[in-house]
């Protein structure tokens, strides 16, 4: 015959833990019960259960580390039991391994119809054989496998839960591809899954808070539509925005100042050389028409100005007769004659660029000059200059204008860098954290080093972030705990009742657990109350019924009130008070609610047989009353949280069956209300004293 299957119950609420018990006993299970995280993870291994029913909200390592760390090394089947009963948090536990998730309270036979369910399906997980097929993706900074399950990001390993990792895969493998929600659950979850889209955005703010944006990629969300992976090319259209600039600037230079620069060149060429040819022609030329000079004394004139100018010089009559040229000898008999020479081609203009009349089988830059005299036009100083020579110095100033336009380029380059450094970087960090807030992830944390309006736009968005989740904290905290501090009684006197009633706890044991499950009903209703009382001094604004009393009347009535319980622990109250009476100004039936609650607390957390003491000062117009125990005092840590809601020095809830969080809470709203304040000082070990403050009646008050 087979052996029993072993079951491993995990909750910090030993009455939970023992009805659970109580029912898989009677269906032939062997159990053992593990009251916090350390002995789970120590008897998964030397109990070596089946099956494991994890609760979340342990005392020390919470259930999640706890299926986290089995996980990684067994696959024994789990069902998580919580009091947490939002998507999110099943969601987490199913993704982190779970089998199964019940939320609390539960019943009894369907948690070991679930328990056999699962046993029924669970099968020893067998290594399958690798596909040879590489299902990989990459990025940079950022590699996707899917065959092995790996992500790498920054070159380091980053730990994913398989849907996690599927779902990125699915994404990065179609870039820029926008998915709907419906769509993500279809292909990763399948359509068989039961649940709503939600699920997909808590798997994205997962994916976001390991993986950071990249300059070249991000998961984007498209607003009512649904998610894609991003791979930015905005640097790439700077760049090429960049380019295209440095490409027409050259291509400008290249054309229009090519031609500007040789306009102005051949201009001012023309200039110079037009006043050579009428200085010629006004001169040497005029002479020789004159006959007060020689042919050959001309010739040497203009062979001499050829070589000064780098020009040729023409003599020619207006009929087209070469008189002289720089570059010929001097032949009488010979005569050349420009054919179809008309001086008038050139209109209104002094110079022509061409081959001069098909003298010439380059380009020339022609100058004319008439030469004058007794009022006539004789003949015409020309000079003919290459082209190729402007254009070789067009060369030379469109080099520097090139060089000068590198210079350009890069210099503009760094002021890319620059306004890419301090302003697009700083602002794509402000615009993704926007995304990553209007995404709900208020727990996203940039940086901006600047002293500039950046700086402080960042600054402020940080601060604004803080809060609002300091705050959605504060709120899943408050709603959580109330959640779990009512789900566990109600847990526990459900079960209890039902098991008496189908015969699990036998008739002579009822008795046992009736006063369970009275203890358990009388902690809901001081629960109940404490949050109505809570809540009417938040709405109601703490409306005050402000009277004269004597509080050390007030500390002697609330202090004989605790006599019985004072007794039973062995503890002695003592009193030191101000004089015989000692009146303030406040609303007695709410300062003698907060004496009840720090007495109370006093009482609770001292040892037997030690002593709190009571005492009331008066210093300046104020009344300071001061409870002091010698119990356990509070770790350092948690002085700081001790006043907000639900406090507990019990992190999971379940040692503290009578405490409800929530005294402290009232205290301080109480005392606050009266325009007062209330401190504590503690030390570990030694014990703790709360001091609160009074207004003094005024003289004469009292009488009244």
């Amino acid at each position: 015959m087979a052996g029993k299957q072993k079951i491993l119950i995990v909750d910090d609420d030993s009455n939970i833990a023992e009805l659970i018990s109580l029912y898989l006993t009677k269906e032939c299970f062997d159990t053992m019960i593990a009251p916090d995280g350390e002995t789970a993870l120590m008897l998964a291994d030397s109990f070596g259960p089946n099956l494991i029913l994890l609760d979340l909200m342990l005392p020390g390592i919470d259930g999640y580390q706890v299926c986290r760390e089995i996980r990684a090394k067994s696959s024994v089947p789990i069902i998580m039991l919580s009091a947490k009963g939002e998507i999110f948090d099943k969601v987490l536990g199913l993704e982190l391994g779970a089998d199964d998730y019940m939320e609390k309270p539960f019943d009894s036979k369907e948690l070991v119809a679930r328990v056999k369910a699962v046993l029924r399906r669970y099968k020893p997980v067998v290594a399958a054989p690798a596909e040879p097929d590489v299902k990989c993706v990459e990025y940079p900074d950022l590699v996707i496998n899917q065959t092995n399950y790996s992500v790498l990001y920054m070159g380091k390993t980053v730990e994913m839960p398989p849907k996690e990792l599927e779902l990125l895969y699915f994404l990065a493998s179609s870039p820029n591809h926008v998915f709907t929600r419906e769509q993500l659950l279809d292909q990763i979850w399948g359509y068989e899954y039961i649940g709503d889209t939600r699920t997909v955005d808590v798997h994205i703010k997962r994916l976001r808070e390991k993986i950071n944006d990249h300059a070249h990629w991000r998961i984007a969300t498209i607003w009512g539509i649904g998610y894609k992976f991003e791979v930015k090319t905005l640097y790439l259209k700077f760049l090429l925005a960049y380019l295209i600039f440095g490409f027409f600037g050259f291509m400008v230079v290249a054309t229009f100042v090519n031609n500007m620069t040789m306009e102005h060149l051949k201009r001012e060429k023309a200039d110079a050389l037009y006043k050579e040819a009428t200085l010629i022609a006004n001169t040497y030329a005029s002479d020789l028409y004159n006959n007060t000079t020689s042919l050959d004394t001309v010739k040497k004139q203009i062979d001499a100005l050829d070589t000064y100018l780098g020009a040729r010089l023409w003599i020619i009559n207006p009929s087209g007769r070469m008189v002289l040229d720089s570059r010929t000898p001097v032949d009488v008999e010979n005569e050349t004659v420009i054919t179809g020479f008309d001086p008038t081609v050139t209109g209104s203009s002094y110079y022509t660029v061409g081959n001069f009349f098909d003298s010439f089988t380059e380009e020339q830059l022609s100058v004319f000059a008439p030469i004058t005299s007794a009022y006539k036009v004789r003949g015409y100083v020309v000079i003919h200059y290459p082209m190729q020579n402007i254009a070789a110095s067009c060369n030379s100033l469109l080099n520097i204008s090139y060089l000068m336009l590198v210079i350009l380029f890069l210099l503009s380059l760094i002021i890319l860098i620059f306004f890419t450094e301090m302003v697009y970087l700083p602002l794509r960090k402000i615009t993704e954290a926007t995304e990553q807030y209007a995404a709900g992830n208020m727990h996203y944390e940039f940086q901006v080093d600047s002293e500039d309006e950046m700086g402080y736009l960042a600054a402020s968005l940080n601060y604004m972030a803080s809060e609002i989740a300091r705050s959605e904290d504060n709120q899943k905290k408050f709603v959580a705990n109330v959640s779990h501090d009512f789900r566990s009684p109600l847990t526990s006197i459900k079960g209890y009742l039902e098991a008496m009633l189908d015969g699990t706890i036998p008739a002579e044991l009822h008795e046992k657990y009736l006063r369970i499950v009275l203890n358990e009903t009388e902690r809901l209703t001081k629960l109940t109350g404490s949050l109505l009382t809570l809540n009417n001094l938040n709405t109601k604004g703490m409306m005050l019924n402000r009277s004269l009393f004597d509080i050390n009347q007030v500390i002697r009535n609330t202090a004989a009130s605790f006599e019985g319980t004072c007794k039973q622990k062995t503890i002695a109250i003592e009193l030191t008070l101000t004089g015989d009476q000692l009146f303030v100004n406040g609303d007695v039936d709410k300062i003698q609610q907060v004496l009840y609650n720090l007495l109370d607390n006093a009482i609770k957390f001292s040892h037997q047989d030690s002593v709190i003491k009571i005492e009331t000062t008066e210093r300046k117009n104020k009344i300071f009353v001061s409870v002091k125990d010698s119990g356990i005092g509070i770790p350092k840590d948690d002085l700081k949280m001790i006043f907000d809601r639900f406090y507990k020095s019990d992190l999971s809830r379940g040692k503290d069956k009578k405490g409800t969080g929530l005294g402290l809470s009232i205290v301080k709203e109480i005392i606050s209300a009266h325009g007062e304040h209330i401190n504590v000082i503690s030390t570990e070990g030694v014990g703790s004293e709360f001091i609160f403050s009074l207004p003094v009646a005024e003289n004469g008050e009292e009488e009244l």
